[in-house]
């Protein structure tokens, strides 16, 4: 009898929890059937949920008579290229933007439209703004895509490096006047054939003389690298230059870089393969000291992580994070969390069910399932001094986040309005505010 009577008492708690459990459990059975980690594949640039990938925003500074009048500029929904800081339409039918730099003298940007068609956009005096188209066919923006090669009284010269359609991996010379209303000259040459994605670091050796690292992921996956290799960049073994397209490995899917300290003091090549394992090599000053054993270099690519859906690094400092397709996002590296240039002594967990990251030069930024934000590290907009380790929620109904290295934080919430941080008009927020409506949702 009282083992009845103990058979019922356990059925019926089985049933009270069934009732009490059960919307927990289909809420994440739902949530596992709507979000495939393998559904959106990564480009060059961050790409961790569906939106991320379509939410471009970018700051340039244009040159003014009295000053340098910051912009915050942004791809709508319909394609067009906007002017947000001024609430001014610049273009239609635009894929892609980047800011142009030119040591405090940014006169210009360079817009991919959706045809394939490159131009040279810059700001008249009258308000309104000249083109000038420089190549067509044009598929992406290789990662890092300009170098300032330099500036003088009469001239700026550009180095662009981009992808065509037909998978050449280009680098472009731009010859520009010094107020950058006028292009004098381009021309493009082929680095290499076959190629899905590029990727770019300029930096600086230990003597401080000026490096150039190259990489691409080929079409059938295969990830190529030259250049400098003065740290072992493109994971052939050697430390010596590398004038001509080496294959690293096979079965890549996403590559990305980091540096220390704004690129003087080494670079760490990271790249995840089709199964998820995470390799890495190059600068070992970049890595915790649970991988760096006391190398100088990692001249051959070693694996660290397993399970992992795509990795971001930044060219400040050698922050990283890396998102497993458990949904779990880990960092390791220097400043986020600590005073600028310590380390993380360990890859460190830092949050589970995220679904998109970015790390800057001062922060980790990710939203979790629940469609939160959250930062770690300085917070957007505000003074290094409050630096936190601990992630901190700064706003909801999120579902995508920019943020240019120390240019301001900029937020994509669920019905399309855009969020930012930074300068808005000549006015300077340090807490996101609205900046506008109609965004990719």
């Amino acid at each position: 009898m009282k083992s009845l009577f103990r058979k019922f008492i356990a059925a019926a708690l089985i049933m009270v929890m069934a009732v009490v459990f059960m919307p927990v459990l289909k809420a994440d059975t739902a949530y596992a059937e709507t979000y495939n980690p393998d559904k959106y594949t990564p480009g060059p640039n961050l790409a961790v949920s569906k939106f991320q990938s379509k939410f471009k925003v970018d700051v340039s500074y244009l040159k003014t008579s009295d000053g340098m009048d910051q912009r915050v500029l942004a791809i709508k929904k319909s394609k067009s290229l906007w002017d947000v800081t001024r609430n001014k339409k610049i273009t239609s039918y635009v894929k892609d933007m980047v800011s142009l730099e030119n040591e405090g003298s940014e006169p210009g940007v360079l817009v991919l439209k959706t045809s394939g068609n490159l131009y040279y956009m810059w700001k008249k005096s009258t308000g309104s703004w000249g083109s000038k188209k420089l190549l067509s066919d044009v598929k992406e923006f290789a990662d890092e895509p300009v170098r300032v090669s330099y500036t003088s009284g009469t001239s700026c010269k550009y180095f662009v490096y981009l992808v065509k359609k037909d998978g050449r991996f280009m680098k472009g010379t731009v010859l520009t006047n010094s107020k950058g209303t006028k292009v004098k000259k381009s021309s493009w040459i082929k680095l290499l054939g076959g190629v899905n994605h590029g990727y770019v670091c300029y930096g600086y050796d230990s003597d401080y003389n000026t490096t150039r690292c190259l990489w691409a992921i080929k079409k059938d996956g295969s990830l190529y690298a030259w250049g400098s290799n003065s740290q072992g960049e493109t994971g052939n073994g050697k430390t010596k230059k590398v004038s001509d397209p080496r294959l690293v490995m096979k079965n890549v899917k996403q590559f990305c870089w980091s540096n220390r300290a704004g690129q003087t003091y080494g670079t760490a090549c990271y790249a995840v393969k089709e199964n998820g394992d995470l390799y890495v090599w190059g600068c070992g000053d970049a890595l915790p000291t649970d991988i760096w054993t006391g190398m100088d270099t990692f001249i051959k690519p070693i694996k660290i992580m397993t399970n992992v859906r795509i990795v971001d690094g930044n060219s400040w400092n050698t922050n990283t994070i890396a998102l497993t397709k458990d949904g779990i996002l880990w960092t390791w590296g220097h400043e986020v969390g600590k005073t600028a240039y310590n380390y993380y002594d360990n890859i460190t967990k830092v949050s589970d069910k995220v679904i998109a990251a970015e790390s800057d030069g001062s922060a980790i930024l990710f939203i979790k399932k629940n469609n939160t934000l959250w930062y770690l590290g300085f917070p957007p907009g505000e003074s290094y001094k409050k630096c936190t380790k601990t992630p901190v929620r700064i706003a909801y109904n999120a579902t995508a986040v920019n943020s240019p290295e120390y240019m301001g934080t900029y937020v994509l919430k669920t019905d399309g309005d855009m969020y930012g941080t930074d300068y808005y008009y000549k006015k300077q927020y340090n807490k996101l505010h609205k900046m506008g409506t109609g965004y990719p949702k």
